[in-house]
Parts: C-alpha cells; sequence; structure tokens
C-alpha cells in the first residue's frame, strides 16, 4: 500500500520541511525505503535512544532521501552548531547530498553547509564534507 507524507501512521513531518520534500524534492509521495526508515531514523526507541539502521536499495530509489529527511527531522534548530555530519569519499558527493538537504530545509530556520565546498566555519547544523576536507578544518 502507498504511503503519504500526510498518512497518521507515518512519522509526523513539519508542514515546512513537507514543503521543501514536495515542492522542491518532487518527492508526492515516499518511495518504499523512505517510508520503511524514516520512521525508524527520526523516531527514538523504548529505551528513549535511536536506534542504527543499515538499509541497501536500487539506484534511484530514494536512499539518500530517506537518510536526508530521516535526519533532518532529529534537528533541533534552536541549537546553532552541527547536528548533522555527513562524510563522503567524492567532492561531488557532498555537493549532491548537501543539495537534498538545502532542499528539504529551505524552508526552515536550519541551514546546510558543504566544507569540501564552501570554507565557511562550521556553524550550519547539517555538514557535507569529505574526510579531507573536516580533517583540516578542525
Amino acid at each position: 500500500m502507498q504511503k503519504s507524507w500526510d498518512d497518521e501512521d507515518f512519522v509526523k513531518i513539519p508542514a515546512e520541511m513537507q514543503r521543501g520534500i514536495v515542492e522542491d524534492l518532487k518527492f508526492i509521495n515516499p518511495s518504499k525505503i523512505q517510508a520503511v526508515s524514516i520512521p525508524l531514523i527520526a523516531q527514538k526507541n523504548a529505551e528513549d535512544v535511536f536506534d542504527n539502521l543499515v538499509a541497501q536499495g536500487k539506484n534511484g530509489s530514494g536512499k539518500t532521501g530517506a537518510f536526508a529527511i530521516g535526519t533532518s527531522l532529529r534537528i533541533d534548530p534552536t541549537i546553532h552548531s552541527p547536528q548533522v555530519l555527513v562524510l563522503c569519499h567524492i567532492r561531488e558527493l557532498t555537493i549532491q547530498i548537501a543539495d537534498v538537504y538545502k532542499k528539504i530545509l529551505k524552508y526552515t530556520e536550519c541551514k546546510v553547509g558543504n566544507l569540501a565546498k564552501d570554507k565557511k566555519d562550521i556553524t550550519q547544523h547539517v555538514i557535507t564534507t569529505t574526510i579531507g576536507k573536516l580533517l583540516n578544518s578542525l
């Protein structure tokens, strides 16, 4: 059965974030991997901790969107420091993933930075980078 971003049994996504997901990313409904993994990434378990998740899917199945939406739901916009760190093996991938986060968070107060592309200080909520650029910026 196809899920919707508005389904009651699906994780609650704020309207501003939902707007970025639907209007900017063009994800009208969650893909299968998103429907399964976003609640697992975003919600704490019975022991009040977040679970780990390993997910596999084909190219174009929505893995990056699932990870980005799930982790974005865990961000507290009132804390002005990094809360999500995405390490990539190549610079081009950091740019692609940062673009996904920027679209999801476009209508929120959350900021996205890419250390592999921009030489900014590390104050954004989401940071994408390569391991080399991260080590050079510390």
